[in-house]
């Protein structure tokens, strides 16, 4: 008897062993799929969405026609085509080439001259940070990423759409809807890439510029869905005020 007791207190306790060590493998399992998860919805992307690496040409980042914000394009240099004799209306702020006539820096603004060159304004209490190639401004719920690149593509359109194709079957911008994509005047050659995401609460306009022969920056623009009209205005003075890198126009 004594021994059949303690035949039956040790299987007992090895199954008591066999399922704490199932336990202990699906709880594993569970935290190797959670992390997994964790990391394919944000491998892309900053903590409010915008584009870690927006390359322009093409964000993002994936924008400047070349370069940016979506926030990424391959390499392929060329000539930048002469811009157009006229451009299609759009309904998102563009601006014809700059020039010398620069607006007022408006109150409550500050202009950033950045290590590269260019220079932007840009709200004053706006954070500004760096990640990767592209320096980000973000505030009010609004963010903007400026990219550049010194491989222009010859076709800002063209660049944008085949970003789009590789960025969705990436599995980025969940809930996609795209509003355009179109040539908009603006320095040498732009075109715009407008979107929204997420069941359209992110409304986002990617523009990629060439500005020269090798220099193209990207614009990844961001903002909620109900805040997008709103917002025009300032994007407007962003594009107004940006000027490239002295000499890359030439």
């Amino acid at each position: 008897m004594r021994a059949l007791a303690q035949v039956v207190r040790t299987d007992a306790g090895d199954r008591s062993d066999d399922r704490r060590k199932r336990i202990l493998v699906v709880a594993v399992a569970v935290v190797v799929l959670v992390v997994a998860v964790v990391f394919m919805a944000t491998r892309n992307t900053g903590g409010d969405g915008a584009p870690r690496d927006n390359r322009a040409g093409g964000g993002g980042n994936q924008t400047a026609t070349s370069a940016a914000a979506s926030p990424t394009a391959g390499q392929p240099t060329s000539e930048p085509a002469a811009p157009p004799a006229s451009a299609p209306p759009t309904d998102t702020a563009t601006a014809a080439p700059p020039g010398d006539q620069r607006p007022q820096l408006p109150a409550g603004w500050r202009e950033h001259v950045d290590p590269t060159g260019f220079s932007v304004y840009v709200p004053a209490h706006w954070r500004e940070s760096r990640e990767g190639r592209m320096v980000y401004f973000r505030g009010d719920g609004r963010v903007l990423g400026i990219d550049q690149t010194s491989q222009p593509r010859s076709d800002p359109v063209a660049d944008w759409r085949g970003q789009r194709d590789q960025r969705l079957s990436d599995g980025d911008f969940p809930g996609y809807n795209e509003i355009r994509i179109e040539e908009v005047p603006y320095f040498v050659k732009a075109a715009d890439w407008e979107f929204t995401y997420n069941g359209g609460s992110t409304h986002v306009n990617n523009r990629g510029v060439v500005v020269g022969p090798k220099k193209a920056y990207g614009f990844w623009w961001q903002t909620s869905g109900n805040d997008w009209e709103a917002a025009k205005p300032i994007l407007q003075i962003v594009f107004d005020s940006f000027r490239p890198s002295p000499g890359s126009e030439a």
